[in-house]
């Protein structure tokens, strides 16, 4: 037995002669459930992921100037990913991570190519403004696009919304509050509370406003 001490076997030993593992016994056992636990959950994890929010996400940074060859190159990806993304239904999780972060690098900043721009307004590609960050991931999710709809709206809509009540507001709205209650001086992060979104995308709705 001594020669098994400390192994698997060793343990399986211990259970079929009805005595009491060992320590090194136990922790080889303990290991060995630990590994299978991670192979078994790397096995379950998704090869892809629905692109909808990669795609989008791509689109609303050419729609602000950066280009999809720009994109590419500071993905670390071929120079042509950017593009084959945007048509696609499905993309690695990695990938989608990317996307992610390099869109909350850059959702805020011009980019410097304004043939990026018109080519996404052409194609009807939306800007960041579009799309709250709860919201950018889901294929079901409508694009607010208040910022070409004329400024009329519901006042008690916006009154109940600044106090924080849950009310359905369109975009239009939405900026509406977004501008009153900067003006009273909240910050984003009690913006977001009350609308119940996040602060960067108050803050995009701020920017939007400003130009």
């Amino acid at each position: 037995m001594s020669d098994r001490c400390g192994s698997e076997l060793g343990y399986q030993l211990h259970i079929t002669d009805r005595t009491e593992p060992c320590a090194p016994c136990r922790r080889a056992h303990a290991d060995k459930r630990a590994d299978y636990r991670r192979r078994r959950y790397l096995n379950r994890a998704p090869l892809s992921v629905d692109a909808t929010g990669s795609r989008r996400r791509i689109q609303a940074l050419a729609a602000i100037g950066w280009s999809l060859g720009e994109q590419s190159r500071r993905l670390g990806l071929n120079a042509s990913m950017a593009h084959k993304i945007t048509i696609r239904s499905w993309v690695w999780p990695q990938t989608a991570d990317k996307i992610r972060a390099l869109y909350d690098e850059l959702s805020m900043v011009p980019g410097p190519s304004q043939r990026a721009r018109n080519d996404a307004k052409r194609r009807g590609w939306l800007p960041p403004l579009a799309f709250d960050d709860d919201t950018i991931d889901d294929p079901a999710a409508r694009p607010s696009i208040g910022a070409y709809q004329p400024r009329v709206f519901d006042e008690v809509a916006v009154q109940r919304a600044m106090r924080g009540d849950r009310v359905h507001l369109r975009p239009v709205e939405r900026a509406e509050v977004v501008r009153r209650l900067t003006d009273a001086g909240r910050s984003a992060a009690e913006i977001a509370e009350r609308l119940r979104t996040t602060p960067r995308s108050v803050q995009r709705m701020r920017g939007k406003e400003a130009s």
